[in-house]
């Protein structure tokens, strides 16, 4: 029985974490539509601000993680960044009718790296640490 009650914690801290990458996505894809808006940009540019918007999500997500589960923050982020990516990868093929490409393997990169980083930094960056 414990067994199963920590791996639905497990899983509810990897739904946290996911909930903040859609929610972080969702707000630096807007920030970077409202430029778009404005100036005319490249294609390059769209697609970097695609890949900076995911991996900023991906930072979030693998921070958030980590913090809450207190440690294994390399661990805890890549699983995140996978999570992440994996969802997206779902949302993109079942988009573009099975489109794969090198973009996809750089966002893969880019998110996963992003949330070993958010959470290496959620399990060391202590709220109560004293300087002296």
């Amino acid at each position: 029985m414990n067994g199963n009650a920590n791996i639905a914690g497990k899983v509810k801290i990897f739904a946290i974490g996911l909930a903040f990458f859609i929610v972080t996505n969702l707000i630096f894809t807007s920030i970077f539509a409202l430029i778009l808006t404005y100036f005319d940009l490249s294609d390059t540019a769209t697609v970097v601000m695609s890949v900076v918007s995911l991996a900023l999500g991906s930072l979030i997500s693998g921070f958030i993680t980590a913090k809450i589960n207190g440690s294994n923050g390399l661990l805890y982020g890549l699983l995140s960044g996978i999570v992440a990516f994996l969802l997206v990868l779902i949302v993109s093929l079942v988009l573009n009718f099975g489109a794969f490409s090198i973009f996809t393997v750089l966002k893969a990169i880019a998110m996963i790296i992003s949330a070993v980083i958010g959470g290496i930094l959620g399990v060391n960056l202590k709220r109560n640490k004293k300087i002296i």
